[in-house]
């Protein structure tokens, strides 16, 4: 398959995914108040990125791996991602201060969410779901691309690096469609990126899922 094509087809199909699992939750409710309306939305995910990646790895058009990583590593990608949360939240504070954006948190569509249910579906479950249709998948996917890219501070950024990222923050405008104020939508799409950019960039093998 031509790289060209191999690219478009892990892009369409992952925005289809995301897509479809963002509509299931408006036709099948679930009748427990525990679990939140997100849960369908990810499980769809998660079960749709796996098909695709079983299919795909079983014609040897990608190679996929699960595999651990060191205690090191681990700690060293919550520090990098921690330190971009943190400078990104203080830009955002700071920019809003400026222009005089209010956000107000009624804006914030996971107030409603008890701290066990955003660590569990969101912070959790919502992560890995992403984790198998950004990485597992797209990135998978588009990987013949991996000779082009960017340099930045001595850090090599490959193109199918940047482009999972950036369809990753993209994919969150998606808030826009609930109670979230575009001033809070802007900022989980522009921290989004960051965040699911260290972690990629610190794998150097990018057919593997390291847990």
């Amino acid at each position: 398959m031509k790289t060209s094509t191999r690219t478009s087809l892990g892009i369409v199909a992952t925005i289809v995914i995301y897509a479809v699992s963002v509509v299931i939750p408006r036709f099948i409710k679930i009748p427990f108040d525990a679990i939140p309306p997100t849960f369908l939305t990810h499980t769809s995910m998660l079960l749709l990125s796996c098909t695709l990646i079983w299919y795909f790895h079983s014609k040897r058009m990608i190679k996929f791996i699960l595999a651990g990583i060191s205690p090191k590593v681990f700690f060293r990608i919550i520090a990098t991602s921690v330190v971009a949360f943190i400078a990104v939240n203080v830009l955002s504070v700071v920019v809003f201060k400026i222009f005089h954006i209010s956000v107000q948190e009624k804006a914030n569509p996971f107030l409603n969410f008890t701290l066990f249910q955003y660590f569990a579906f969101v912070f959790i479950f919502a992560s890995i779901a992403e984790e198998f249709l950004f990485r597992g998948f797209l990135l998978n996917m588009i990987e013949p691309l991996k000779n082009r890219g960017i340099s930045l501070l001595k850090v090599r950024l490959t193109a199918p690096v940047m482009i999972s990222g950036v369809l990753f923050g993209m994919a969150h405008f998606i808030l826009l469609t609930s109670t979230a104020s575009i001033p809070f939508v802007f900022r989980i799409v522009f921290l989004t990126p960051q965040s699911a950019l260290l972690p990629v960039i610190s794998r150097r093998n990018m057919k593997t899922i390291r847990w």
